[in-house]
């Protein structure tokens, strides 16, 4: 299926063969990890990046508390003198524009437009479907990317079979005990949440 694909679709494909979740939560999950991995090499040693994050007002409250638990203490330090000193100086106007947000942002979009020109593949469809598809905020998103009605009604249709489907893995939890039950049906738990409320950094 791989042929004739961006790396985008390539992508979206690659993590719902890899993973029993959202593969847009997971995609997004994964460059957020690597953009804090670089902001927080660049804040303790280029003096230039430092100030252009500075500038912006630093990050959203979400993204600041990543990056914190991140980054070792002199990383930190360094960062927040910074921004204390923005602050004390140009208070009036002190917002966070957060460049992690930004760039999750625009990927999220090329995901969602990947996903939107995968619809059409049977092929695709087929491992879809008998994947873990996408949480709803993404499901509803991609229903409102597609022009296509049947696409939105064939998503909508698989979100109801997925979550159907977990209702016998979540009954097995209430009938057993903890101890008793598999990997596989513990991480339902997880999975459900992740299905209804996608990654908290979305939207923000």
């Amino acid at each position: 299926m791989a042929m004739n694909m961006t790396g985008y679709e390539q992508q979206i494909l690659k993590k719902m063969q890899e993973e029993q979740r959202c593969p847009v939560c997971a995609l997004l999950e994964d460059l957020e990890f690597v953009i804090l991995c670089h902001l927080q090499y660049d804040v303790s040693n280029n003096e230039d990046v430092r100030t252009a994050i500075v500038t912006a007002g630093g990050f959203c409250e979400f993204h600041f508390r990543r990056f914190r638990k991140l980054a070792n203490s002199r990383t930190n330090a360094l960062l927040l003198m910074a921004l204390i000193r923005q602050y004390c100086e140009h208070d009036d106007d002190f917002q966070a524009h957060c460049r992690v947000c930004e760039r999750i942002t625009f990927d999220e979009v090329r995901l969602l437009e990947a996903l939107d020109s995968l619809l059409p593949r049977n092929d695709f469809r087929t491992v879809y479907e008998q994947g873990p598809g996408l949480c709803l905020c993404h499901m509803q998103k991609a229903q409102r990317a597609t022009g296509s009605v049947e696409y939105r009604s064939w998503l909508g249709q698989c979100q109801i079979t997925q979550m159907t489907n977990i209702l016998p893995l979540l009954q097995q939890m209430v009938d057993r005990s903890y101890f008793d039950t598999t990997r596989d049906q513990r991480i339902t738990i997880p999975y459900s949440v992740e299905k209804f409320v996608g990654r908290k950094a979305l939207g923000l």
